[in-house]
């Protein structure tokens, strides 16, 4: 919403989870005195063996149903059933992958605790708690507007 200009942007989808930023940014940008913006492509940045075994790990989203994390030739990768796509830094603390059948990559952030150590892989509007001690949980989060 941009009140100074009596615009706003209201987009309604029946599937949730989908993030619609960019036709939010291109209505915008249709009804405001603003120039296009210049994307520029991402730059995939090196993951350390560190970081990697950082973020290799179990995260749960159902019993029996899980996102996991793992470390295989130096690269790291998520698995997701039967499916597995190489993973890479987008980011501090941003993870990226593209799911089989679609040019979309997938942004996650690695969310650490006050120890410093990695307790959520937050993708979507989901967060996945990663698996200490053999206990799981899932966290729903609400964006409160």
């Amino acid at each position: 919403m941009v009140p100074e200009h009596r615009v706003a942007v209201i987009i309604l989808a029946n599937k949730s989870g989908t993030p619609l930023r960019k036709i939010a940014e291109r209505a915008f940008e249709l009804m405001l005195p603003l120039s296009a913006k210049v994307e520029t492509p991402k730059q995939d940045l090196s993951l350390t063996k560190e970081e990697m075994a950082d973020y290799a790990g179990t995260y749960p989203f159902s019993e029996g149903r899980k996102i996991e994390l793992l470390v295989k030739e130096g690269r790291l990768f998520l698995r997701q059933g039967t499916v597995e796509m190489t993973v890479t830094k987008s980011g501090e603390e941003r993870l990226s992958f593209t799911p089989p059948n679609t040019s979309n990559s997938q942004e996650s952030a690695v969310v650490r605790g006050a120890g410093g150590k990695v307790e959520f892989l937050h993708t979507g509007s989901v967060a996945f708690k990663k698996v200490q001690n053999g206990h799981w949980i899932i966290q729903l989060l609400a964006a409160n507007s």
